[in-house]
């Protein structure tokens, strides 16, 4: 029987920005937007564990792409202002779920500037739990992660379903035996989550 939902964050329950960031930078820079999302690929994981600072990786990104620290910090806090939309649809199947008794998590691999940003925005209220990579040390699709919720939530593998946009990461969901669905949009969503004996949608 379900008992837990856990639920990715960028291109699930909001936008995900890193698409315009990388064509920002690579405009600025006026290098492909391949050189920039390699660039940020080097340092992806790292920054998402919180092992290393910000400053640093603002600093080794500028440097890679000639631009200045603070113009690269600029353009990607500025982007994600501007670009962050809610899912409302996702939102809603959200507040049923909550409703209907189920245990709702988050769980996401994010950077401590846009955590903090979602934070004072109000954007993870509705997450009674909030897993961040960042803040944690640990980051999707890695099996620590998973137990790791699991273990947070008080429940076995087969009670939770994990809900991301990423393949790797639902691949990993379902090698330590969580349910997993690959999210395309909020209708599919609520489907597959029927399918898989959730009520109250």
């Amino acid at each position: 029987m379900i008992k837990a939902v856990v639920f990715d964050y960028g291109g699930v329950v909001g936008t995900d920005v890193m698409s315009f960031i990388h064509e920002r930078v690579a405009r600025r820079s006026g290098l492909p937007i391949e050189t920039a999302k390699a660039e940020y690929n080097k340092f992806k994981a790292a920054i998402q564990k919180g092992e290393m600072s910000m400053a640093m990786f603002w600093l080794k990104i500028g440097e890679a792409l000639s631009l200045d620290p603070n113009i690269v910090e600029e353009i990607w806090m500025k982007t994600f202002e501007e670009k962050l939309e809610i899912n409302r649809e996702v939102k809603e199947i959200i507040r049923l779920l909550k409703n209907g008794g189920y245990k709702v998590a988050l769980c996401t691999n994010n950077i401590q500037p846009f955590a903090e940003r979602h934070k004072k925005r109000g954007d993870l209220d509705i997450f009674p739990v909030q897993i961040i990579s960042c803040e944690i040390g640990m980051r999707k699709p890695d099996k620590e992660i998973y137990e790791f919720v699991l273990k947070k939530l008080d429940v076995e593998a087969d009670e939770c379903i994990f809900v991301d946009n990423n393949l790797k990461n639902v691949e990993g969901a379902k090698d330590v035996g969580i349910n997993a669905i690959l999210f395309e949009d909020a209708r599919q969503l609520r489907e597959e989550l029927k399918k898989c004996g959730v009520h109250g949608l």
